[in-house]
């Protein structure tokens, strides 16, 4: 099956790039910047601002659906007053 192989492939491919994003600097610099998003929002209430243009476009509402999800109130992070 052509379907069950790519999906397997993707998978597997999908894995070994959030297993890499525990390696070097990366994971690092992911917090630094999910801590100065997180303080500009409930601390100083601030705004974040996404965009992009096309496939940009695509991440940034995905990122704005993940910062989102932050603001529920079954997140460890309350909903801001």
């Amino acid at each position: 099956m052509k379907a069950q192989k790519f999906v397997k492939d993707y998978i597997k491919r999908s894995s070994k790039v959030l297993v890499n994003l525990s390696k070097g600097g990366v994971l690092e610099s992911v917090v630094k910047t999910t801590q100065a998003i997180l303080e500009c929002y409930y601390k100083k209430g601030g705004a974040v601002y996404l965009f992009g243009n096309g496939g940009s476009a695509v991440q940034a509402q995905h990122i704005a659906e993940d910062l989102e999800c932050l603001t529920r109130n079954d997140s460890p992070y309350p909903p801001r007053p």
